[in-house]
């Protein structure tokens, strides 16, 4: 049985494209959430990054308010700095991942 790819269906480009919409700087040009910088001015664009890890919250994956765009850079950084990546979410973004983890248990059918 072929595996599909999730990254490639229409709900995820859908979800990530709502993500997107307060990023957007026109003709397809995205700013990082974390930074000033604007896609073309970054060599390897805008990444889709995700708040809680697919491998540890796969029921949030295609969840836009888990989904940012950030530059190649902070993308990387956080994913080998879990420690910092918690704290800038807090700091951008408060009380978000604790609405995702809400949210998830909300999917999963568990208790509020």
């Amino acid at each position: 049985m072929k595996k599909t790819n999730w990254r490639r269906s229409k709900e995820y480009k859908e979800a990530k494209a709502q993500a997107f919409k307060p990023y957007d700087m026109g003709n397809s040009r995205y700013k990082c959430a974390f930074c000033p910088k604007i896609d073309y001015e970054i060599p390897y664009g805008i990444t889709v990054f995700h708040l809680c890890s697919v491998g540890s919250h796969p029921a949030l994956k295609m969840e836009p308010l888990n989904l940012l765009p950030v530059c190649f850079k902070h993308h990387r950084y956080y994913d080998d700095h879990p420690i910092e990546k918690k704290e800038a979410i807090e700091k951008h973004f408060p009380n978000r991942i604790q609405g995702l983890l809400d949210l998830e248990r909300s999917k999963l059918g568990f208790p509020a």
